[in-house]
């Protein structure tokens, strides 16, 4: 039974940590929640630090949450703000601030998240090279925008196009390079991409792909970029790095909880943490920092995600206070990494798996990729969308959506059918809902798995 007396201390201000005590609140826990976290500003939205840049938000005030905190401590939510813990002592159940307060805790949750992660570049301790990992990189890039006129991002990952986008919208000479043939990778294959590529294009984005940044020029602030090849050096007055994230564990390390291979803390899937072989019954980890396992391939991978954050957030709230044994929903309790962004006016979901990352788990999946349109063609306002459905054993295992509307109702459905494991003729016979001013008939969605059954 839920025992409000119990005292539990997230490390962690994020959406991760910010998470599990609004899901503690909602389940009826009124006092002894402790959060404690190094941002002295009030909780943000991490994603919306692109559209920030882009001129979409107004300005970086806009993406704090201060009455977030505010219903925080209304619900005696004790928030220790510009406060770091250095130390867990997992025996007596502390923790050790870096004011040299000591915080007692009955169960211990840990969100410390992720950080950027940097390449060990010739010139990359010079002045206007930046990442975009917190608040604080948010604010330097916000306030140099009026005085950059040539930028280089290096990486083109989620952030990478996003940024790609921005700051083409602010009028900004932009160059992205990404070392792999194609942008966006981790979420899309080749031939999905290439629809993205195309449309940054089209926004005056200059994408260099299948090349390595080997230096960042200039005698103390950044002048330009040098690829390998015979590209000549980009000029550039800003380099921002977007190579992607890694897991920010030390305190855990140091605290001795198991790392896994990525990198991430080992988690159960009651992202209990992991220390001398054994499962700690009082300690929890989610977010960023944690490895997760996927529910298809069954092998460890990272999710640093919103919506992976949020579910976490959820099961370690009911493990606490049920102390029933919650896990993921779905048929093997894991994730499947739903994905979800706007570059340049393009919605761009995916689902599941990529045909990269099935044939590297050993899956030959069958593929199938149309056009189709997210109104009838005839109605005013319709738009072309393509779906790219990835299938094995007559189930889905992945799907990648681009278009300018509707994206994310079809990519949370497809996320479903995989949970579920339902089988193509099964979805085929199902009933769905229609009307020519907000779909086609059949939509997208039901003329790809028509294809694949043909």
């Amino acid at each position: 039974m839920m025992d409000n007396n119990e005292k539990v201390l997230i490390i962690g201000g994020g959406i991760a940590g910010r998470n599990v005590v609004r899901e503690l609140i909602r389940l009826g826990k009124s006092s002894g929640i402790y959060l404690v976290k190094k941002e002295s500003h009030s909780s943000y939205s991490p994603c919306g630090l692109p559209y920030v840049i882009g001129g979409e938000v107004e300005t970086m005030e806009d993406i704090l949450f201060p009455n977030f905190d505010r219903r925080l401590r209304n619900n005696n939510v004790q928030i220790m703000e510009g406060t770091e813990v250095k130390k867990i002592d997992l025996l007596n159940k502390v923790a050790e601030t870096d004011k040299g307060e000591v915080i007692a805790y009955d169960r211990l949750v840990i969100a410390t998240g992720r950080k950027a992660q940097v390449p060990p570049l010739p010139g990359i301790e010079k002045v206007g090279v930046c990442t975009l990992s917190n608040y604080e990189d948010g604010l330097l890039i916000y306030d140099e925008l009026s005085r950059v006129k040539k930028v280089v991002v290096i990486g083109g990952g989620f952030i990478g196009c996003e940024l790609g986008a921005a700051f083409r919208e602010r009028g900004i000479e932009t160059s992205l390079i990404e070392i792999k043939r194609y942008i966006l990778p981790q979420i899309l294959d080749e031939s999905m991409a290439s629809l993205v590529q195309n449309r940054l294009s089209e926004l005056g984005c200059r994408i260099i792909t299948g090349k390595e940044v080997s230096r960042i020029n200039g005698p103390g602030k950044v002048e330009s970029v040098s690829i390998d090849g015979k590209e000549s050096p980009v000029l550039a007055d800003l380099v921002l790095i977007a190579v992607g994230v890694r897991p920010e564990t030390a305190l855990a390390e140091q605290t001795g909880f198991e790392i896994g291979k990525l990198g991430g803390l080992v988690t159960d899937s009651q992202q209990h943490l992991k220390i001398d072989g054994k499962f700690l019954e009082d300690v929890y980890a989610l977010g960023d920092c944690v490895e997760v396992q996927n529910e298809i391939t069954r092998s460890n991978t990272l999710s640093p995600l919103t919506e992976t954050a949020i579910v976490q957030a959820r099961v370690i709230a009911l493990n606490i206070l049920e102390k029933s044994k919650r896990s993921p929903a779905g048929g093997y309790g894991g994730y499947i990494c739903s994905s979800l962004t706007l570059i340049g006016g393009l919605e761009v979901g995916m689902a599941g798996l990529t045909t990269e990352a099935a044939e590297k788990a050993g899956i030959h999946p069958q593929t199938v990729q149309v056009k189709g349109w997210t109104r009838e063609i005839y109605f005013p306002g319709s738009k072309a969308m393509y779906i790219k459905l990835l299938v094995h054993d007559e189930r889905l295992i992945g799907g990648q959506l681009i278009g300018e509307e509707n994206v994310k109702g079809m990519i949370n459905e497809i996320s479903a059918m995989i949970h579920a494991r339902a089988k193509i003729n099964d979805i085929l016979c199902r009933q769905r809902s229609y009307t020519p001013a907000l779909s086609s008939s059949p939509d997208v969605l039901m003329k790809a798995l028509e294809k694949l059954t043909a």
